[in-house]
């Protein structure tokens, strides 16, 4: 049978460790991926797990640490009711990005128009540039739908088989949109093909070293997982939270009584003749 400074103890190591994982995978996720968390609106849940994370890890130490003695209680000032207030703000950071998660992953997104309306500025905006480019290389994949996709956005200044009427139309501003462009930007590039990608010229040279798929649906599932993934991890933790607040309450509650049953009465008693 477990005491209660035992219990509250291996409910705060689990949580501190789960609240570390959660920094590891949201801070991950923020450093190396933050193109795709903006376009598939995972950076709100993300960013709100890293804050609940960072704020959590330092206060269960301290809650762990106060369980070991009444003496590191009293001298740290890690009182009951610091307790209870840091328990509290660790479980509402968590609820409040569990919402947000939950909320992200219910609103319908419309992938395919906001992929190509980005991909429509790729020539135009270096930071829409980025996005797709890293998208398309993370993903491994090409346009919105298909690698076609490329073919009708006037995504390079020069088509690898422009002709000169056509650099003097793209000069004066005359670029007709629906003219195959026939070659597809190097991002979609296979990683895992050994051979020189041929990303120009693509009916030419085949679609053997580059991506074909397209990014909408592969976004669309990514964030998915991500966003379930991130709900699941805070709702754990919001779980422990709650199970941590009613093992300290409960305890206080079976101490409070058992010095009030305990404390020696004084007075008349009806006993004295």
């Amino acid at each position: 049978m477990f005491t209660k400074a035992e219990l509250i103890g291996a409910l705060c190591t689990a949580l501190a460790f789960l609240s570390a994982a959660q920094i590891l995978l949201t801070g991950i996720l923020s450093f190396a991926f933050p193109h795709f968390l903006s376009l598939s609106h995972c950076s709100m849940a993300t960013a709100a797990g890293v804050i609940s994370g960072l704020v959590a890890v330092p206060m269960i130490i301290q809650l762990k640490t106060a369980q070991i003695s009444p003496l590191i209680e009293l001298r740290y000032g890690y009182t009951k009711w610091y307790q209870v207030i840091a328990i509290i703000v660790c479980a509402s950071l968590h609820v409040v990005a569990d919402i947000i998660a939950l909320i992200s992953v219910l609103v319908p997104r419309q992938w395919n128009d906001e992929f190509l309306n980005k991909m429509r500025e790729y020539k135009v905006k270096k930071s829409s540039k980025s996005v797709v480019d890293n998208i398309q290389w993370a993903l491994q994949c090409c346009g919105s739908v298909s690698y076609k996709d490329w073919y009708t956005v006037k995504w390079t200044k020069i088509s690898a088989r422009s002709t000169l009427v056509d650099i003097i139309r793209d000069t004066a501003g005359y670029f007709e949109t629906t003219k195959e462009v026939n070659s597809v930007p190097f991002s979609c590039c296979a990683r895992k093909i050994l051979e020189t990608c041929m990303h120009y010229d693509v009916s030419q040279y085949g679609t053997n070293t580059i991506s074909v798929s397209g990014c909408s649906l592969k976004m669309q599932h990514t964030a998915q997982l991500i966003l379930w993934s991130e709900f699941g991890v805070y709702a754990i933790c919001v779980l422990i939270e709650v199970s941590i607040f009613i093992v300290q309450e409960t305890a206080n509650g079976t101490i409070m009584v058992a010095k009030y049953i305990s404390k020696p009465t004084t007075g008349y008693t009806g006993c004295d003749f």
